[in-house]
């Protein structure tokens, strides 16, 4: 992949409550670009992405599929992660979430060149695989994976996540609010929001 998608995502428009993002990995949105909006064969498009044919067409519906659920439920979408490498080096500011390359003269890159924030990431630091977050699941508490909880945005009531159910469709008992992951990308920007 040449450079990371300049958006972090999408959110839809004039849904009545949010509820947690589909995140879609910059190898599935290389994939939609490629295959797409540049229309090119899925022959070609695996070759430009060094994978295999059965390979890109697995990316490929993996891709569609989490765009439609957005759709269809109103969610909204994240691009970020996955397993790719970027030919440079690339950051995010998460103050105004912009995303740019390191100069050509720079050693280090301290700042935003957009808004100046010092609050920024190395995005080809930040990829890891799926199968590096599943593994890393399984080894927290003596390798048999941490308790996840479902959690009100309103109240913060915590209930134990049962496998398999979207914490979205629990309904919190004490204040009637659908429910969100805990220390879920959605759970952290609400507690950033909070406390500002």
């Amino acid at each position: 992949m040449n450079q990371p998608p300049f958006i972090k995502g999408f959110k839809p428009f004039g849904s009545p409550a949010e509820s947690e993002p589909v995140k879609v990995l910059y190898e599935e949105y290389e994939a939609i670009k490629l295959a797409d909006y540049e229309n090119l064969s899925q022959e070609v498009a695996s070759e430009r992405m060094n994978i295999s044919r059965p390979t890109f067409t697995r990316i490929y519906d993996s891709a569609r599929k989490k765009i439609a659920k957005a759709f269809l439920e109103t969610r909204s979408i994240i691009i970020d992660g996955g397993n790719v490498h970027f030919e440079d080096n690339w950051y995010r500011c998460k103050n105004c979430e912009s995303t740019f390359k390191k100069p050509i003269d720079n050693d280090k890159v301290t700042e935003c060149p957009v808004c100046l924030s010092k609050d920024i990431i190395h995005i080809n630091a930040t990829i890891r695989s799926e199968q590096d977050i599943i593994n890393e699941k399984r080894q927290g508490q003596g390798g048999r994976g941490r308790e996840d909880f479902c959690i009100c945005p309103k109240c913060e009531k915590r209930i134990s996540h049962q496998p398999g159910v979207p914490c979205r469709s629990v309904i919190c008992p004490e204040c009637g609010v659908s429910m969100i992951r805990e220390h879920s990308r959605f759970h952290n920007d609400f507690i950033r929001k909070k406390f500002k």
